[in-house]
């Protein structure tokens, strides 16, 4: 955190909403369609703007102060918008596309290699590997895959063999 942000931290917060904006503030809290945490924000930001302090604002919506104070300060600062909305966050790519994982799905309901009764994720990801359906993958990943699709090979009553 840099020198002028650390200031305006210490700085009394002195809130005044935009006509327009209490009126979208207004028609959001009326219409229902809107996520607990932003209807929140936006009721911090119309007590704020009515003289309450943000450790009250933050008090009567069930926010932490220090969370009502930054909502306030990211009105002054960006707007409505982002004092309402959260940015999105960061996130990895999926490490199999639609048909790497359909090659999974293909792979965990067909007969386990010889000598195995069934499949684990282990024998599932060395499988992928060996396939060259992808460079490297983890059992990890092959569970949270399979998962997803509701499959369990490990428990071989869940897996359709063809014959």
């Amino acid at each position: 955190m840099g020198c002028m942000a650390k200031k305006r931290e210490y700085r009394r917060l002195e809130l005044k909403l935009k006509r327009k904006d209490r009126n979208i503030l207004r028609e959001m809290q009326r219409g229902g369609v809107e996520s607990v945490r932003v209807l929140k924000r936006a009721r911090a930001l119309e007590l704020m703007n009515e003289g309450k302090s943000p450790n009250q604002a933050g008090a009567a919506v069930g926010v932490s102060p220090e969370t009502a104070r930054r909502i306030g300060w990211r009105y002054i600062d960006a707007g409505l918008e982002d004092a309402l909305y959260e940015k999105p966050r960061p996130g990895n790519d999926k490490l199999l596309n639609k048909k790497q994982e359909t090659k999974l799905i293909a792979i965990a309901c067909s007969e386990p290699p010889e000598g195995y009764a069934r499949w684990s994720t282990a024998l599932l990801a060395e499988e992928l590997i060996r396939q060259d359906v992808i460079d490297k993958i983890s059992r990890e990943t092959v569970r949270v895959i399979l998962n997803s699709h509701d499959l369990k090979p490990w428990r071989e009553k869940n897996v359709v063999h063809s014959r």
